[in-house]
């Protein structure tokens, strides 16, 4: 009962702020009546201010002909709102909501109500001139309201330009995305949100905030404000996570308003009672505006915001990982995982294998950091459906040959996350788990022989790349590592011939040999070289290795 009450008085001190047009109205006129009746009741004082200013009196001041100022009043309140009318009504078609946000903006509410009210003052001067002279009156209307109006009047016009700009829709959308998670956590409205209703009010604004940055994606004409909203989106979903712990956990209900937006009526039931018991329903409608995001990204060829979107998903992931926010990270893992599905599709349409490029490089980024957060058994997955992933394009390079780069780059990126393991002192036995899935991300199950031999016999990719991760550990000691790479180097002997596999495999460590750190071509993702190693003094003890083994065979 006492949280009643206190959502009662509540909602009874945000009235003004949910009615701001009729709020200025009262608060305007309110306004012009106090400073009428004052300036009547010191109007001897005000004249004699003036006097000091302009050389008029009392007298002939009252006695002036108030016939012109109605028609300066109408000719500024056409030029205002005539340019208001025009500038919102084409704007608002390239921008959804506009008209929404501007009568929610004060000032100009202030201002419209303000221009309106004083011309109101002026014509009601002018009827009850004959019967009521108020020298103050005409003081304040010509004096005062008139000139604050007409200087105010180009600024304000400026101010529209300006306001109906799609960047700054975005930063106001943003803003009170913002002020809505920040009211949540805070203590008031941890009690205010054991009540229903309060809950689905908060519910819907917060996605409706998303909803309309969403929309702005497919309305905005420059990369620039579609950026933008990708990296808003981001952040608001990292401060929310931030703040989460501080929330009522009856926020996170699935109530009517959550079933009734678009990216949740298509969920059954089982996945809505899932996302309410990890608490997750904002994220994952999150992550499904991003991945809407990155699909039309990928249709348009527009691999610079695709990749943004990847990116964002791993600076989301970075503060999941701080938070401890295990439900999420998993989340998470599938997003990118959606992902990858389209990059491949993509790909495998169009003959454009950039996108899947950039991906690998987020990707792996997110998983090196769940490695730095000790997230083994996230890592392991996340290695599985690299294998998968890269198995499956590996079928498609059948048909795209340029699609076995792609599979080099996978590899190159796990090789990346298994050094930066081997450092952490991982357990033995999940290292080397996590090298058996980066041996067979370019050996599917159902493989045939000849495409076995034609793949390696064009694309030795990745096997210079296993090389040079054997090369490692071949510096660190870890025989045991070093001898589970070259065992899945030498099944290469059942598919193509000796001397074949010889010339290949030197043609490998010629390369590794002869490679810089730089790569000759800047890429989406800088100029690092994949196929470099820094331990070439390693090669000659390897490659030793490697003929003791063929020969024992032998």
């Amino acid at each position: 009962m006492n949280n009643r009450l206190k959502y009662f008085f509540y909602k009874a001190s945000i009235l003004p702020n949910n009615f701001r047009s009729i709020t200025s109205f009262i608060t305007v006129l309110f306004s012009i009546v106090v400073l009428d009746f004052l300036f009547n009741v010191y109007q001897t004082k005000l004249f004699g201010f003036i006097n000091r200013i302009l050389p008029i009196n009392g007298q002939a001041f009252s006695a002036m002909d108030m016939g012109f100022a109605p028609d300066v009043w109408l000719s500024l309140l056409g030029l205002v709102l005539g340019t208001l009318i025009i500038v919102i009504s084409i704007a608002s078609q390239n921008t959804p909501k506009l008209i929404d946000l501007y009568m929610h903006d004060w000032r100009s509410l202030l201002y419209i109500w303000l221009l309106v009210l004083s011309s109101v003052h002026a014509v009601i001067i002018l009827i009850f001139s004959q019967e009521m002279i108020r020298p103050g009156s005409l003081l304040l209307n010509i004096y005062l309201l008139l000139p604050v109006c007409i200087l105010f009047s180009m600024p304000y016009i400026f101010y529209i330009l300006r306001y109906t700009k799609s960047g700054h829709v975005i930063n106001i959308i943003h803003k009170n995305n913002l002020s809505y998670i920040q009211r949540l956590s805070s203590k008031k409205m941890r009690a205010f949100l054991e009540i229903d209703e309060m809950t689905e009010k908060f519910q819907s604004n917060l996605m409706e905030c998303l909803n309309q940055l969403d929309n702005l994606i497919d309305y905005a004409a420059f990369k620039e404000p579609r950026a933008e909203i990708i990296r808003k989106m981001s952040r608001s979903i990292q401060i929310y996570i931030q703040k989460k712990h501080q929330i009522n956990p009856n926020f996170f209900r699935i109530t009517p308003a959550v079933r009734s937006d678009i990216s949740f009526r298509t969920m059954v039931e089982n996945q809505l009672t899932e996302l309410e018991q990890k608490h997750i329903f904002f994220e994952v409608k999150s992550f499904r505006l991003l991945g809407n995001a990155y699909v039309i990204f990928l249709d348009r060829n527009e691999f610079d915001l695709a990749s943004l979107c990847a990116s964002e998903l791993t600076a989301i992931g970075t503060t999941a990982a701080e938070c401890n926010d295990h439900h999420l990270l998993n989340t998470l893992v599938f997003q990118l995982n959606t992902f990858m599905r389209f990059s491949i599709k993509q790909a495998t349409r169009f003959n454009e294998a950039r996108n899947l490029y950039n991906l690998a490089f987020h990707y792996a980024n997110f998983v090196d950091l769940m490695a730095k957060h000790n997230q083994v058994k996230l890592v392991k997955e996340c290695f599985r459906y690299f294998k998968t992933y890269g198995n499956e394009i590996f079928n498609h390079a059948k048909q795209n040959y340029a699609l076995y780069f792609i599979i080099a780059v996978l590899t190159g990126e796990l090789k990346r996350i298994l050094i930066h393991i081997h450092t952490l002192s991982w357990d033995i036995n999940v290292q080397a788990y996590l090298l058996d899935q980066i041996l067979g991300l370019d050996t599917p199950p159902d493989i045939d022989r000849d495409d076995r031999i034609d793949y390696q016999l064009t694309n030795d990719g990745v096997r210079d790349i296993q090389i040079s991760l054997a090369l490692y550990y071949q510096k660190v000691e870890e025989q045991q590592f070093v001898t589970q790479i070259v065992d899945d180097i030498l099944e290469d002997l059942q598919y193509v011939g000796k001397d074949d596999f010889l010339r290949t495999i030197e043609n490998s460590f010629n390369r590794l040999e002869n490679n810089k750190p730089i790569f000759w071509e800047d890429t989406d993702r800088g100029n690092t070289n994949l196929f470099f190693t820094p331990h070439a003094e390693m090669i000659e003890p390897l490659k030793t290795l490697i003929l003791e083994k063929i020969n024992s065979k032998d």
